[in-house]
């Protein structure tokens, strides 16, 4: 398979797992009631000028994946305030950045615990980086054999954009992604408490 762009519609099940992982995540996390919704790529890149992006990569012999949420700041400083039970005025930039920063690398351990259950591969992973939105342009879509996936996060107050590019390597079947066993069982050390 040599294609440069893959049609993201045959893995609309690979898809579900991954906005459904990011949903259950941010709510686990948050306590905050959010909705999906499935996004065009231009509207990242007309969002990536105001924003801060946190992005995480899972690594593997067979495939690289890239996951980044872009966010604005002064949009979730209400909601932490609110949440952490914080004055406004202790809720800086570096707390909203550490925040984001955690939930990537939820959502990425989470991931990871689902391709090498399935795959039994051995995924590296990396930590949490921060970068401003408009640095999202080094990731250009570019690479041959890569599904890319674009959604929002939405809640009342704020949204957060989603992005996540799976590029497989060394012939790694993408098809495999939709038969994806996420009903594994799951040790009491897999679970956070916030």
């Amino acid at each position: 398979m040599d294609n440069l762009l893959i049609n993201e519609q045959n893995y609309n099940t690979f898809y579900e797992i991954c906005t459904d992982l990011s949903k259950k995540v941010f709510e686990d996390y948050t306590s905050c009631n959010a909705n999906i919704e499935e996004i065009e790529r231009e509207l990242i890149i007309k969002s990536v000028l105001k924003n801060q992006m946190s992005f995480i990569l899972l690594s593997c012999s067979d495939y690289n994946i890239i996951f980044k949420s872009m966010f604005s700041i002064s949009s979730l400083k209400d909601k932490l305030a609110s949440f952490m039970s914080l004055p406004m005025d202790k809720v800086t930039d570096s707390l909203v950045n550490d925040y984001m920063n955690e939930y990537c690398n939820l959502f990425a351990g989470n991931l990871k615990k689902i391709l090498q259950f399935n795959f039994k591969s051995d995924v590296g992973i990396s930590i949490p980086l921060i970068s401003s939105g408009f640095e999202a342009f080094y990731f250009g879509i570019s690479k041959r054999n890569t599904i890319y996936f674009y959604w929002k996060i939405q809640e009342s107050t704020f949204d957060i954009i989603c992005s996540l590019e799976f590029e497989s390597l060394k012939g790694f079947d993408l098809k495999q992604l939709n038969g994806l066993n996420t009903e594994f069982e799951k040790k009491e050390s897999d679970f956070f408490d916030f």
